[in-house]
């Protein structure tokens, strides 16, 4: 094991916010790029085998970092207006713009092309169809893949044209963590309602709260929802051919059984994260 002299991260963020009187506003915008040659771990051996590589994974290979966030915006607004000598009330708004998870993910074989005990193969993009070896994926449910070279190489070849990083990168091997799944638009809703009492000579405060966060998928089933992979290993390695050393791959269905093959990279995020959630609080401050 030795050091390596490559990695950086570099993060830049432009703020603007107002204060005036009891209403504050503020957006800002973040960019950041993370690259390093080794990714995280906790053993040496979770380091070198989780790291997808082009070809011999004891090199060193700069790529993007597994925990980096290359864009992001937030937005605030928050009013509170007192009254009535008792009452307060605040609501407070906040938006958040950015890819779906901070931890982007790498197109890689499923199977071990380079023989080193790891699924961790970064796939190489083709460019047209002399440029793999295409043969039919095992049979699923008892129903065999009978689709013919042209079919295989025409749903592989759609699948790869509406992948925007996938058809801008024909003719070169995938990089790690390149992919960054796509932006989520979302609003959470705070809403403060504060009631002061007196006990003897001090001033206690009764606080009710209600948040909703991902106000936004509230107000839309079609809103706030984040999206994640169909799948991040559409190729097989099957084997090598005659020669000795050209890959052949399959093409796998997304359902084999009813023979439906792969024609979008996302799919909708089922995690609580593109759900509304709505918290309701009390809470009693001692002054």
């Amino acid at each position: 094991m030795t050091n390596a002299n490559a990695g950086y991260v570099w993060t830049g963020t432009i703020q603007i916010q107002k204060q005036v009187n009891n209403f504050y506003a503020s957006i800002a915008y973040t960019r950041q790029v993370a690259k390093d040659a080794a990714v995280n771990g906790s053993t040496a051996s979770t380091m070198w085998g989780s790291r997808p590589t082009t070809g011999n994974s004891n090199e060193f290979a700069l790529g993007y970092s597994n925990n980096y966030l290359p864009h992001r915006i937030i937005g605030t607004i928050n009013y509170r207006k007192e009254y009535a000598k008792i009452l307060a009330t605040s609501i407070g708004i906040l938006y958040e713009a950015s890819p779906n998870t901070a931890y982007n993910l790498s197109y890689v074989y499923n199977g071990d092309l380079n023989n080193d005990g790891f699924n961790n193969d970064l796939i190489y993009i083709p460019k047209d169809a002399s440029d793999i070896k295409l043969v039919n994926a095992a049979a699923v449910g008892g129903v065999a893949d009978t689709r013919t070279q042209a079919e295989l190489w025409d749903q592989l070849n759609t699948f790869i044209s509406q992948n925007k990083y996938l058809s801008k990168h024909r003719g070169q091997f995938a990089e790690r963590q390149a992919l960054v799944l796509p932006w989520v638009h979302r609003v959470d809703l705070n809403f403060t309602q504060d009631v002061k009492i007196k006990v003897k000579n001090t001033t206690n405060t009764l606080r009710f709260t209600a948040d909703i966060y991902n106000f936004t998928n509230l107000l839309s089933k079609n809103w706030g929802v984040g999206k994640i992979p169909t799948t991040m290993s559409p190729l097989t390695f099957v084997k090598l051919d005659t020669d000795g050393k050209t890959p052949v791959f399959s093409f796998p269905y997304l359902d084999g059984v009813n023979q439906i093959p792969y024609t979008n990279s996302f799919k909708t995020d089922p995690a609580s994260y593109s759900r509304y959630q709505i918290q309701l609080g009390i809470r009693y401050i001692f002054n």
